[in-house]
């Protein structure tokens, strides 16, 4: 009777996990031992093999006229260090072969290669050939868009070499013309003459128009609040007008750039059972209105302390697409304001809004009023244009009689906005750029004089990988007048709105330059967790004709998150040369309902 296999003795740990997993199968001494032998003579054969194989110690490819030669190797697989596998030496010839018909040569043709075992040297034969030329173009079933039309689009045209990404953008071409003529449905079979030892082909075009397509109603899905004519309005596409694809495309970037709209799909084509047509937009709108908290904190050394932020805004009224918004805040011990503003769309049924903003500044020594009042006109998608004029006035109070003196000011300004971004919370890629210029006459009881204001804004996005966002934001802003300018004029740098880091408002200047690094990981659609630097330079003038330049910096951190209350954002800045007991800390919460 054969000894069980328990009492083989094993050495290993492995060998008595094998031990106990056959001692469980039944399996005798005699016959694990043969099965250990047959084990080690396939892993011999392996390692002895492995020793015997050749390896590739240079690739060639020879007789490559039409393509660059570093190129042509670009294609292959096969490469230096790799052991010679006559499988993957046949499939790089498939790939050569295909490359070269990419580039217009379909009569090439790469031999079997040679093969030096004994230098380990590959070495591809190519024979390109004459460059396949398209000798003529002949286009069927298109009664409705003219022969010359369809040529004005189509790039591989006579003489042109036959190379099919060519083809296939004249495709989509085509078929673009088509769907701007109000034929969605349009098809065309294209074929290729092409016979062997010939260099000039024929390419036939063979189109199905389809049926002519009207719009005859459009409707939303998934518009709660929303009123279906103030979509319409935006969306500027009129029920009854011919399908065109150009508008039908510019009508949902429209939609896809208001904020009250947080997802738009594409739109869908329906037939009705009584032969007209409808266009299906599905949407999901973003919620109208924002209730927003904030507390700033930075050790208190003077002026510093508690910073609040509250805000009430509504983006979609009632669905009517007005909006408005209430803010307050505080600085400082000394410093808050208060703002009103609203806006109402398609003013007199065009795309211009009207807007109004009222804003009352608190500072220490003085008051500040002012009084927007402005048009935007809707230029394109993403893409608008402000014009204004304001009236501000500035008053001082007891402690700021010698200081601060009372002003008047009534003024133009004028503003551009282009917003290239993919989604506005957590873009990942795209720009977003201002430019504003404001003109105003100053009176008040010593002096009359003028002042102009320039500002420029540039954000961009750039995906550092799947969920790393790299967000550069650059600013460049500078006011001047005919004399100095006063205190109250002067540009504000500092905080959460500028650089980080440092205290609100903490420099004053007449001219300034800065920007804001982020190192962004998404998290989701609405959250987020960012590194951040900021640096500025500012022009401080300490007296007429004198000036210093103070460079702020500010770095630190933060995340923005969803929870049960809302998007919470907590930020961590340090200013330059500061530890970490005097970083200053800023806590939002933005609740949507």
């Amino acid at each position: 009777m054969a000894a069980n296999v328990r009492n083989v003795p094993y050495f290993t740990w492995a060998g008595w996990r094998c031990r106990r997993f056959f001692n469980t199968q039944g399996v005798s001494t005699e016959m694990f031992l043969h099965l250990t032998i047959y084990l080690l003579f396939g892993v011999f054969l392996g390692v002895v093999s492995a020793e015997d194989r050749q390896l590739v110690h240079s690739v060639e490819v020879v007789g490559s006229s039409g393509m660059m030669a570093s190129r042509a190797r670009s294609l292959l697989v096969t490469r230096p260090g790799m052991s010679i596998d006559s499988l993957m030496i046949k499939q790089d010839m498939k790939r050569l072969l295909k490359g070269y018909q990419e580039i217009g040569y379909w009569q090439a043709s790469v031999q079997f290669p040679e093969v030096h075992h004994h230098t380990g040297r590959v070495v591809f034969r190519v024979d390109s050939g004459e460059v396949t030329r398209i000798g003529r173009v002949v286009l069927e079933g298109n009664p409705h868009v003219s022969k010359d039309s369809l040529m004005s689009v189509i790039t591989a045209g006579l003489g042109a070499p036959l190379v099919s990404a060519r083809l296939e953008n004249d495709l989509m071409e085509m078929l673009a013309l088509y769907s701007n003529a109000g034929y969605p449905y349009c098809a065309i079979d294209p074929s290729v003459n092409l016979l062997p030892g010939q260099d000039s082909v024929t390419v036939k075009y063979a189109f199905t128009e389809g049926p002519f397509v009207r719009i005859d109603a459009i409707r939303f899905e998934g518009n709660r609040v929303t009123r279906k004519d103030i979509l319409l309005r935006e969306m500027r596409v009129k029920e009854g007008e011919p399908y065109i694809q150009s508008r039908i495309d510019r009508g949902m970037k429209h939609l896809r750039k208001l904020s009250f709209l947080m997802e738009v799909d594409d739109p869908v084509l329906e037939e009705e059972k009584d032969g007209s047509t409808t266009l299906v937009v599905t949407l999901r709108e973003a919620p109208s209105g924002r209730l927003e908290g904030g507390i700033g904190y930075a050790p208190d050394t003077g002026e510093a302390g508690l910073t609040g932020l509250f805000a009430l805004e509504f983006d979609n009224f009632q669905g009517s697409a007005r909006s408005g918004k209430v803010l307050w805040g505080r600085q400082g011990r000394s410093t808050s304001h208060l703002g009103l503003s609203y806006l109402e769309p398609w003013v007199l049924g065009s795309p211009v809004s009207a807007g109004i903003i009222l804003a009352m500044q608190q500072r220490p020594s003085y008051n500040e009023h002012r009084i927007d009042a402005f048009a935007e006109l809707s230029l394109a998608p993403g893409t608008g244009l402000r014009m204004g004029g304001y009236y501000e006035e500035v008053r001082p109070d007891s402690t700021g009689e010698r200081v601060v003196f009372g002003s008047r000011v009534r003024g133009l300004e004028g503003q551009v906005e282009y917003d290239g971004r993919d989604e506005p919370f957590n873009p990942r890629h795209g720009v977003r750029t201002s430019a504003r210029v404001s003109w105003g006459h100053v009176s008040s009881d010593r002096t009359r004089r003028d002042r102009t204001e320039v500002q420029g804004h540039l954000d961009t996005f750039l995906p550092m990988g799947r969920r790393w966002v790299s967000a550069l934001s650059l600013h460049a802003a500078a006011v001047s007048q005919s004399d100095d300018v006063p205190l109250e004029a002067r540009l504000r740098l500092g905080g959460t709105k500028t650089i980080r880091g440092q205290r609100e408002e903490a420099f004053l200047g007449t001219e300034a330059v800065w920007g804001n690094l982020e190192w962004r990981y998404i998290l989701g659609r609405r959250s987020r967790v960012f590194l951040f630097l900021d640096a500025g330079v500012v022009n401080d003038p300490v007296e007429s004709g004198k000036s210093r330049w103070l460079t702020p910096l500010g770095f630190g951190g933060g995340i923005r998150a969803i929870s049960g209350l809302g998007t919470l954002g907590l930020d961590y800045g340090l200013g330059k040369g500061e530890g970490p007991g005097q970083g200053k800390i800023h806590v939002r919460m933005v609740n949507e309902f």
